[in-house]
């Protein structure tokens, strides 16, 4: 997390594609970057039914990164408010998935980061990750449900629960401390 807030503060507060790769090199330990070979084929538990292809290969993830970035980056682009473009941002991210493991924990140190790109947070505090991992039947179910039914209010609502639950737990170990 730190690591990307240094890169993100020494890189004019600017969130790129190369700040998430290095955000991966440091959660895995390794060199990797963007996948150059077809993303794992996610199946259903009960049908074994393909439930999602994330995008092939390196220049289209390469592409594709560069819209992310232009949408999360020019605020001319878009002028949803933070939280809701949070929730566009993460689903992009997470649909993407630029790299052959630890998108789900790039995606959320992505999070925080955007946080503090808007000013939201001084410090990338919320650790969205626990109630990401308590609710996560539900966080597959509704991406999903983005991809097939165009369901952006439910998945939208459950990021909004998910940021303002994580607040007040944060605020309350701050008190508590």
């Amino acid at each position: 997390m730190y690591t990307g807030l240094d890169y993100f503060r020494s890189h004019q507060n600017l969130i790129t594609t190369n700040l998430l790769i290095k955000v991966v090199q440091i959660i895995k330990q390794n060199k990797s970057g963007i996948r150059k070979m077809p993303g794992v084929v996610l199946k259903s538990s009960v049908m074994g039914n393909v439930i999602y292809t994330p995008p092939c290969c390196e220049d289209v993830l390469k592409e594709k990164l560069k819209h992310l970035e232009m949408f999360i980056n020019d605020p001319d682009f878009c002028t949803l408010d933070p939280v809701i473009k949070l929730a566009l941002i993460h689903y992009q991210f997470e649909s993407i998935h630029p790299f052959g493991d630890g998108n789900g924990r790039t995606g959320r140190i992505l999070n925080s980061l955007y946080l503090v790109h808007q000013n939201l947070l001084p410090v990338p505090v919320l650790y969205l990750s626990s109630y990401i991992i308590d609710h996560k039947q539900d966080y597959y179910q509704l991406l999903r449900g983005v991809t097939e039914k165009q369901n952006w209010r439910d998945w939208i609502l459950f990021m909004i629960t998910a940021l303002n639950t994580t607040a007040l737990l944060t605020i309350e170990k701050i008190r508590a401390f």
